[in-house]
């Protein structure tokens, strides 16, 4: 939908996802917890849908990146996984993995709050995932959270 002045109109609750159930882990501002964090991670694949569905409306070009950028969730999902499921001499190099992919999320996570002027809420949204996942990652290195 376009709005004044050439500016698109964004259904901001959609991108926030504020209509799915548990939706409110993507809002929180704390570690994500173990028994949490299959929810969060599925969570982000519908923030990642949803943001095309808005976008792609404006610019059909973005959909070339959406398997790259669905992907970046799919390694993050499959590193967390392996992380919080093994203990053996494996887990140091799945970390390294984790890292990586977590950088991917970040850079990912920027490049969609990026897009958006405003609302500001939506802009923090985003980082604010990232924010999490980082809260996350120190978690488990400390051992609190579940972790």
């Amino acid at each position: 939908m376009r709005g004044e002045q050439g500016q698109f109109m964004v259904p901001v609750s959609t991108l926030m996802c504020v209509d799915l159930r548990m939706a409110s882990l993507l809002r929180d501002t704390r570690p994500v917890h173990r028994k949490e964090l299959p929810l969060f991670l599925s969570l982000l694949d519908d923030v990642v849908d949803r943001w095309y569905e808005a976008v792609g409306a404006m610019n059909p070009v973005i959909y070339e990146q959406y398997n790259d950028h669905t992907s970046a969730v799919k390694d993050l999902q499959e590193s967390f996984k392996k992380v919080s499921d093994d203990d053996s001499e494996g887990v140091f190099e799945e970390r390294q993995r984790l890292g990586v992919s977590i950088d991917r999320l970040y850079e990912l996570m920027d490049c969609f709050a990026e897009v958006f002027t405003s609302p500001i809420e939506l802009r923090e949204f985003y980082y604010n995932i990232s924010s999490r996942i980082r809260l996350t990652v120190d978690a488990i290195t400390e051992g609190k959270h579940g972790w």
